[in-house]
């Protein structure tokens, strides 16, 4: 009874967090949108200042993306241990079904993050290389 109350209680935070961060990454993206809509309102740009500005949104909504699966990958991994912990507390029987789950979980929490293998530093080169 007490690892379904605890199951509970995990996934509804998991799913929380999930939400807060969409939430901060909307409020961020509506903030921003209404800075280019002022500053799009108060000139015509040139060709080379809208490629800029094109090429800058592209890093703004990158960085975004990458702090938002750098966010969900740290998620996972916290997941993981909250599950690891009770499973050792609980001294389940289930051990190696338990380290087959949890492998396969950071795994994927690796692919998603962006900080592993260097990832956000080949996006960055692909901006520069637009940016030319």
């Amino acid at each position: 009874m007490t690892e379904v109350a605890v199951d509970t209680v995990l996934t509804a935070e998991i799913r929380y967090r999930e939400r807060a961060s969409v939430n901060i990454s909307g409020v961020l993206n509506g903030r921003l949108n209404s800075k280019r809509r002022n500053v799009s309102e108060s000139s015509q740009p040139s060709e080379p200042r809208k490629r800029q500005k094109r090429i800058e949104q592209a890093r703004i909504d990158r960085l975004l993306k990458d702090s938002a699966a750098f966010q969900q990958a740290n998620e996972i991994r916290k997941y993981v241990e909250a599950i690891r912990a009770l499973q050792s507390r609980d001294k389940a029987d289930s051990a190696e079904e338990f380290e087959r789950w949890s492998q396969g979980a950071l795994a994927q929490a690796d692919r998603i993050d962006p900080a592993i293998g260097g990832t956000f530093l080949v996006a960055a080169q692909d901006e520069e290389d637009i940016g030319g």
